[in-house]
C-alpha cells in the first residue's frame, strides 16, 4: 500500500476496496446487511467507531477522517427474475470484499472480469450488474437490454462510508 509507506500522502477512497488486505477495513465503510449512512456516521461519531478505527489504522500508518458516503447500492440488473435465494446459486455477480464471501456461502459466482468493467463484460461474463449512483443508474445505456429484472435495494452496502486517508507522517 503505497499510502502506508508514504509514496502517496493521503486517498479518499472505500475502505473496503482493502478487504483482501485485512477484514477490519469493511467495518470502516459497509458490510452485508449492516447499517445506513446515518447509522455509520452515528457508530463513528458518537459510538466509539472512530477511535476503534484510528487505533486499527495505526498499524498501516494510516489517519483516518470520515469523509461522506455513497447511498444504498442497488440490487442491479438481472438476466433472470429471482424468486427465492436458490435462484442465486450459479449466477455470475460481481460483488467483492464481505459481500463476495457471503454470496459465495450461498452458492453465487464472484468471479470478477479482468481489467475495466464495461457494458461488454456484463454481455458476456456476468447475470447481474449495477453501478454505482443514482445518475449513473439513469445515464447507463443498454443495461436493461442486457438484464431486464432490476432489484433494489442491495444488501452487501447499507450506506458505504468513504474515508480519508493520511499517511501519518504526513499528517
Amino acid at each position: 500500500m503505497r499510502l502506508q509507506n508514504g509514496t502517496v500522502e493521503a486517498a479518499h477512497t472505500a475502505p473496503y476496496y482493502f478487504f483482501g488486505k485485512d477484514e477490519t477495513f469493511a467495518l470502516d465503510c459497509a458490510v452485508p446487511f449492516g447499517l445506513n449512512s446515518r447509522q455509520q456516521a452515528a457508530w463513528m461519531f458518537e459510538g466509539n467507531g472512530m477511535a476503534l478505527m484510528r487505533e486499527f489504522y495505526k498499524q498501516y500508518n494510516i489517519v483516518n477522517f470520515s469523509m461522506g458516503n455513497n447511498r444504498r447500492a442497488d440490487g442491479g440488473w438481472y438476466r433472470k427474475e429471482l424468486h427465492t435465494v436458490d435462484d442465486i446459486k450459479g449466477l455470475k455477480m460481481r460483488i467483492g470484499g464481505f459481500g463476495g464471501k457471503v454470496l459465495a456461502g450461498i452458492g453465487g459466482d464472484t468471479a470478477e472480469p479482468a481489467g475495466r468493467r464495461h457494458l461488454s463484460g456484463a454481455r458476456e461474463r456476468q447475470d447481474r450488474r449495477s453501478r454505482v449512483g443514482r445518475s449513473l443508474r439513469r445515464r447507463e445505456t443498454g443495461l436493461q437490454q442486457i438484464a431486464k429484472f432490476y432489484y433494489y435495494p442491495g444488501w452487501w452496502e447499507g450506506g458505504p462510508q468513504l474515508t480519508l486517508f493520511v499517511n501519518n507522517k504526513a499528517f
